[in-house]
């Protein structure tokens, strides 16, 4: 379907029931409405505040790749003649947090003729990659559990090892 160009009020609408459906249900198929209004052909102020609800509904997908789907979708708007534009797709790549957007963030950080987007670019490209590697909590947890089972485990192969050997010589000594 052509992207929605009119300011009719059941465009609206439909714009505002399917973030709220999104955001409810995090269902990627709300994406799907709201993708129409993140393009061209449509007032700037509906154009933004899409591509920052596409970008809180895209940040929920379980799968990976859906969500390097959902931020390569707004890489075009990086380029968009509008500053605001430029700077709402920006928002939205670091909300979404896709790897993949990195790359395209240096990019504007070094190429956009605005030194504010420049700036903002970086610092979502920064504050991505150090999302990314900084491990999950589900995943430390994991660790310290293996952990723990081990530090068990080697205690109890000690205790066997020092049954096995008997009393050392340094205890018997205290002993006489």
């Amino acid at each position: 379907a052509p992207p929605p160009t009119t300011d009719l009020p059941d465009l609206e609408l439909e714009f505002f029931e399917a973030e709220s459906f999104g955001q409810a249900l995090n269902d990627a198929s709300a994406l799907d409405r709201i993708k129409p209004y993140c393009t061209t052909g449509n007032r700037r102020i509906y154009r933004n505040t899409a591509i920052a609800s596409y970008a809180k509904i895209a940040k929920n997908l379980d799968d990976e790749s859906d969500r390097r789907r959902a931020a390569e979708f707004l890489y075009p708007s990086l380029d968009d003649w509008h500053l605001r534009t430029r700077g709402a797709a920006i928002d939205a790549l670091a909300t979404i947090g896709a790897p993949s957007s990195v790359e395209p963030l240096h990019r504007v950080a070094t190429t956009d003729p605005v030194a504010e987007v420049r700036e903002k670019a970086r610092k979502a490209a920064d504050r991505i990659s150090a999302d990314v590697a900084k491990p999950s909590a589900r995943s430390n947890a994991a660790d310290i559990e293996d952990l723990k089972r081990r530090l068990e485990s080697l205690e109890r192969e000690l205790e066997a090892a020092k049954k096995q050997l008997g009393p050392l010589p340094s205890e018997n000594a205290g002993s006489e």
